[in-house]
């Protein structure tokens, strides 16, 4: 193996790795905003519903209307399981989200995935192909070559 095969194996794994890293923090980022965002609204949704029911009252018993606005209490102070439930809320709320942003980044996952585990010309060619979108979605995102703006349509 001579010396210039050597720096192309490196970088191509390099690139491989850097891509890799990229969605999968990509994936992390967005996954622990969804988990924020489900929790939330499950605990919104659940004081709405003790609010609601607290409101109308189906029976005549005094103990039904005390206990509904007991739980009304528990909601809006986060009690009465709420730490359960936001905690299963927001793990799928994370499952949810890094999975939806993985299958955003379907093209970048599987260049930087084949660069690593592929050998030779291939993993120099898929390394090549990860840097070329890589460097092409990065001069769209930050400098806006090659955006279609919306309001031009």
């Amino acid at each position: 193996m001579n010396v210039s095969a050597g720096i192309t194996k490196v970088l191509a794994k390099g690139v491989g790795v850097a891509g890799l890293g990229a969605v999968l923090y990509d994936a992390h980022q967005y996954g622990k905003i969804q988990a924020k965002t489900y929790g939330k609204n499950q605990m919104a949704n659940s004081a709405c519903d003790a609010y609601m029911d607290s409101k109308t009252l189906n029976s005549t018993s005094t103990i039904d209307s005390k206990l509904q606005q007991a739980r009304l209490n528990a909601e809006l102070k986060g009690g009465l399981f709420g730490g359960i439930r936001n905690g299963f809320a927001q793990a799928k709320g994370y499952i949810a989200g890094a999975f939806t942003s993985l299958a955003e980044n379907i093209v970048p996952l599987a260049l930087s995935a084949s660069t690593l585990v592929t050998k030779g010309k291939a993993s120099a060619i898929l390394g090549l192909a990860t840097a070329v979108y890589s460097g092409a979605r990065a001069a769209t995102a930050a400098f806006g070559i090659g955006k279609i703006n919306p309001l031009n349509k």
